[in-house]
Formats: C-alpha cells, sequence, structure tokens
C-alpha cells in the first residue's frame, strides 16, 4: 500500500478502447489510476481491472477502483465505503466537503478546462477551481481537458498534481514536462 497519493493521475474510460493500453506505459512509475469503466458488466469490470491492475502493479502505479473496492485496489474512488487510499471527485465546494466527510485523502476538481467527456458543460478555469478546495486540508487534483501543458496553469492556483484521460493519449511519443 503506498504511503501517499501520487500526483498525476489516469482516469480510465470506455472511450480509450485500446488506447488505454499505451496511456498506461505513458504514466510515470508512482502515478495513479483511477479505474471506473462503469458500463462494463460486473464480471467484465473485473476481469479488465485485473488486467489493469497486473500492468499498474509492473510499473509501480497506484490504482483505485470506482464505486466499489475491487480485488487488488490500492483504494477507492467516490465510495462511502473501502480500505486504502480514498479520492473522491468535486466539482464545486459541496461535493468538496462531502469528499471530506466521507474520509478522501484526496479530490479531484473538475472541470477546470473544457473537455470532451463533457462536452459543452462549462469549465470552472484554475483560479475557480482551486476555490473549491482552497483552505481544507487535503491533497487537490486538476482534471477536466488536462494535459502537461495546461498543467502550469493549475500548478499556479496551488493544485498538487493533475488527472486526464486524452491528456495521457495526446502527443505520442513526446512526454512533455509532466511531472508536477
Amino acid at each position: 500500500m503506498p504511503a501517499r497519493y501520487p500526483s498525476l493521475w489516469l482516469f480510465t474510460d470506455e472511450r480509450q478502447g485500446d488506447a488505454l493500453w499505451s496511456a498506461l506505459r505513458r504514466l510515470p512509475p508512482g502515478s495513479g489510476v483511477v479505474f471506473r469503466h462503469y458500463s462494463l458488466s460486473p464480471a467484465e469490470r473485473v476481469r479488465l481491472f485485473v488486467k489493469v491492475r497486473r500492468r499498474a502493479q509492473a510499473r509501480r502505479l497506484v490504482v483505485v477502483s470506482a464505486h466499489m473496492l475491487l480485488p487488488g485496489a490500492d483504494g477507492v474512488h467516490k465510495a462511502v465505503r473501502g480500505a486504502g487510499l480514498r479520492t473522491w471527485p468535486a466539482h464545486d465546494r459541496a461535493e468538496a466537503l462531502a469528499g471530506l466527510r466521507a474520509g478522501a485523502g484526496l479530490l479531484f476538481v473538475s472541470p477546470v478546462f473544457p473537455t470532451r467527456s463533457h462536452p459543452g458543460a462549462a469549465s470552472l478555469r484554475p483560479a475557480q477551481a482551486a476555490r473549491v478546495a482552497r483552505g481544507l486540508r487535503v491533497r487537490v487534483i486538476a482534471l477536466g481537458g488536462m494535459n502537461a501543458r495546461r498543467w502550469r496553469a493549475a500548478r499556479a492556483c496551488g493544485f498538487d498534481g493533475w488527472a486526464g484521460i486524452d491528456g495521457w493519449s495526446e502527443n505520442k511519443g513526446r512526454r512533455g514536462k509532466a511531472t508536477p
């Protein structure tokens, strides 16, 4: 079990398809993965999780499972019960406080920038997003339209790291300066 929360994260998503595997390879050792894949049946979800976890362990990545603790996960994302690392989504201050009440040690604040995951949805922009969790004793990660280039603007607002889906698939062959 990791002693601390990573600063860099990948969120899994059904639309990634086989790009999931290259995104996992792009993550630096010590990064985190939030495993979602909600549309899969429970048995298919567990099978895919086992494959992701196996590759993640080989690269020294942390894996949390969304909404339920799956076997071998390092923790849970947005689950009231679960062992290990606890992460939570926060789109506003009320959700950030709900995450703290649920025992989260890390909040994913989103959407910081426009994102393909939620086309047309308004984004918070870095300064407003940072206010969602300002003053709370918890690590805060920027999510939503994030990539290594946009990380510079988020970092200046006090975020502890960044997470993405497409951000780990962009600019194939070029890692940029992803490390916070």
